[in-house]
């Protein structure tokens, strides 16, 4: 029962309430709803609450108040924002209060109840944002790629800037299309195809653990084709860019001269460790859990490519060979180094077009194939997999062959960038030349 002083309150009515005198503070109840109550003080403040009781332990009844919250007039047909409320909605608060109370269930308890699962919610909600979702990939699935740094790159570079606040439900394909056809409109597709690659496998990744309900990227055709690179270098290109790299500081000027000498991939050399070269033995070794094959990969060392390892500087906080970080981590950063070797080049006032660093490896296969080296004993030499019945049955390692083969390209690198004397020939070795059954 609404009491007996109270009045039946109107919005317009409580905005024209005369301001109180300093110190002064009193309530007005409303005549629309049992125990209803305005709040007001002598700053202005205007805030409801409602009384009601409840049995204590011994069963007697006794008093409480709970604050609904501040009055704010509504403006037209538009709701009032979250906590705010005017004399219909404190109405209707109060009606559902008087519920609980008269259900036995104290407000305070449902309120708290209330609040604990909107903020259980929220959590759920913001670990759906893309930031969320990413930092997660990268905590979790990172660690476990061998080209997790660029991966990494991509995703802290091109898509956590746009990306990063929004919620995974709100993305489209659009919002992929976007990023790439930005980058493919700046001439660069190889790295939109990229974007394309690390966006959709991050949400399949969210997917298929449940943390998100749905991608949008799912059967999404790639932005551009893939097309297979066939550049290797010239002769003459090999001359210049070795004469840059020995000028280039460490470490990307040894890096570049290794990779074109040991044709390995360019992950793994940058991650090589000193405690995997045995220079008595001139022999690196892979380890299965670096190598692309998963299965451990000796690299036979030519004389030249030992030469280069010696000269190279060692680190006492870490093991890797070529690091920027005392050897704590392996180096990254090729892109830059790339244009600083173009820089380099221009100031030699030489241009080679369309190169890049992974066509050092194919530079490589394609010199020992011009040397004559034998089909499996090059492409034992890149560790590639050898496929069909070869595989199953022919398990030898070809060591000998190898470092014949290196040897061979290492001594025909040298050639190029020290021509030796008209009257002098250089005798190839039988080793790798030979026939393989």
């Amino acid at each position: 029962m609404p009491r007996r002083n109270s009045k039946l309150m109107t919005d317009p009515g409580i905005a024209k309430m005369a301001k109180l005198k300093k110190g002064k503070r009193i309530e007005r109840f409303d005549a629309g709803a049992a125990g209803l109550a305005l709040r007001i003080t002598d700053n202005g403040t205007k805030t409801w609450c409602i009384s009601y009781h409840l049995p204590d332990e011994q069963g007697r009844l006794k008093h409480h108040r709970f604050t609904i919250g501040p009055w704010a007039q509504p403006r037209g047909e538009e709701d009032l924002p979250e906590g705010l409320y005017g004399v219909a909605s404190a109405r209707g608060e109060a009606r559902r209060i008087k519920a609980l109370v008269r259900a036995g269930i104290d407000p305070k308890a449902a309120l708290a109840a209330e609040q604990n699962e909107r903020r259980t919610k929220a959590q759920k909600e913001a670990r759906k944002t893309f930031e969320a979702i990413a930092e997660n990939y990268i905590k979790i699935e990172i660690p476990k790629q061998r080209r997790g740094a660029e991966t990494e790159a991509i995703i802290r570079r091109e898509l956590l800037p746009p990306w990063g606040t929004r919620h995974t439900a709100s993305f489209q394909r659009s919002d992929l299309t976007k990023l790439t056809d930005q980058l493919i409109a700046a001439g660069k597709p190889a790295a939109a195809r990229r974007v394309y690659e690390t966006a959709t496998l991050l949400f399949n990744w969210a997917l298929d653990r449940g943390d998100i309900d749905t991608s949008p990227f799912t059967a999404m055709k790639p932005p551009v084709k893939k097309v297979p690179r066939d550049r290797a270098l010239k002769e003459h290109e090999i001359t210049v860019l070795w004469a840059v790299w020995s000028k280039q500081a460490y470490p990307f000027g040894p890096l570049q001269q290794l990779l074109l000498l040991l044709g390995q991939r360019r992950s793994e050399v940058a991650e090589m460790l000193w405690s995997e070269i045995n220079f008595q033995n001139q022999e690196w070794t892979i380890p299965a859990e670096r190598s692309k094959s998963n299965r451990e990969h000796i690299v036979p060392l030519s004389d030249a490519a030992v030469e280069i390892l010696e000269n190279l500087p060692r680190f006492g906080d870490g093991d890797f060979v070529f690091s920027t970080t005392n050897g704590r981590r392996p180096v990254s950063g090729f892109s830059k180094s790339k244009v600083r070797t173009d820089q380099m080049l221009a100031e030699r006032k030489t241009v080679i077009k369309n190169w890049r660093v992974h066509d050092l490896r194919r530079t490589c296969r394609t010199g020992l194939a011009k040397l004559g080296v034998a089909e499996i004993v090059s492409e034992r030499v890149l560790n590639h997999q050898v496929q069909g019945l070869v595989r199953t049955y022919n398990v030898h390692e070809y060591m000998d062959e190898k470092r014949d083969a290196l040897k061979q390209w290492a001594g025909h690198v040298r050639d190029l960038i020290e021509p030796p004397p008209e009257n002098v020939v250089r005798l190839q070795s039988p080793t790798a030349t030979a026939k393989v059954p």
